[in-house]
């Protein structure tokens, strides 16, 4: 998998479970709170289909950087996603369309860049890995692995570590 570089060294599309900011490199992962796009049943929008891949990252580091921490994401890999705001362009329906557009082009990306058997790692990857990046703590990742072995419920923070994303992932990216 040859996966380019952008210009602080950091690949265009990352499969985790780590991750670095698209524009200072540092460490970053999702956000605990509000981490994945809310779909609002209340004022509904086509951007809603795409809910699942809008995630938000935060950094791990308690020095923050000040980029931006939108990404879209098809299981474990993401890849920078610019979505436009009232700001950038005030017509509601040409925003719409933009980001529609800005979230099938992210995701093409991913599946050109990540083959589909390399977008999830396995639960016992994430949870070494989330020990590794301080997500979680040495007795609650020992907690976390004997569940997986005897199949009991995880320790909430594992379960969040290992159930965030999309088990299945099936994208139409038709219009």
């Amino acid at each position: 998998m040859n996966i380019p570089l952008n210009s602080v060294g950091v690949p265009v599309v990352q499969s985790g479970p780590t991750y670095r900011c698209f524009e200072c490199g540092k460490p970053t992962k999702f956000r605990e709170t509000f981490g994945k796009f809310l779909a609002n049943p209340r004022n509904p929008s086509p951007l809603d289909k795409w809910a699942d891949h809008i995630w938000y990252m935060t950094n791990v580091e308690p020095e923050r950087c000040h980029c931006p921490k939108r990404v879209a994401r098809l299981g474990d890999s993401i890849t920078v996603l610019n979505l436009s705001g009232d700001r950038d362009l005030p017509n509601y329906d040409e925003r719409l369309r933009h980001n529609i557009a800005e979230v099938k082009e992210s995701l093409t990306r991913i599946m050109m860049c990540v083959p589909e058997h390399e977008r999830k790692q396995d639960e016992a990857t994430r949870l070494v890995y989330g020990l590794w990046q301080g997500d979680l703590t040495p007795p609650v990742a020992i907690e976390a692995i004997r569940a997986l072995i005897s199949n009991q419920t995880l320790p909430d923070a594992a379960a969040f570590l290992l159930h965030r994303a999309p088990v299945r992932v099936e994208i139409d990216l038709s219009v």
